[in-house]
């Protein structure tokens, strides 16, 4: 008897991103696109245009590659608010209204 989730593709990509984000603070396109063939800026624009708010509110700075870095201090602070936008079985909008289930187990 096997337990578990079995997991899709778009469960790996986000994962890989996720652990990228989680441990170096960082996201960098060109590991997702060359490890998954993806144009990263196509595959996360939605979630790219709310890092353009969150930059505003200086949780990230948007890199000249298509990079997104956590800033210091308050970025690192408030990672999981910057990583749930990234994670597909949230809202990725959960963050700016305080919604409780901002944070996935998944993630």
């Amino acid at each position: 008897m096997q337990r578990g989730k079995r997991l899709t593709e778009d469960d790996f990509i986000r994962q890989t991103l996720l652990s990228r984000l989680y441990c170096y603070g960082d996201i960098r396109p060109a590991l997702l696109e060359e490890r998954f063939g993806i144009s990263f800026a196509d595959y996360f624009a939605r979630e790219l245009d709310i890092m353009k708010d969150m930059q505003i509110d200086g949780l990230v700075t948007l890199d000249d590659d298509g990079g997104v870095t956590a800033t210091r201090p308050l970025g690192r602070v408030l990672i999981r608010n910057i990583a749930g936008v990234f994670d597909a079985y949230l809202d990725p909008e959960a963050y700016r209204v305080g919604d409780k289930r901002c944070f996935s187990a998944s993630a």
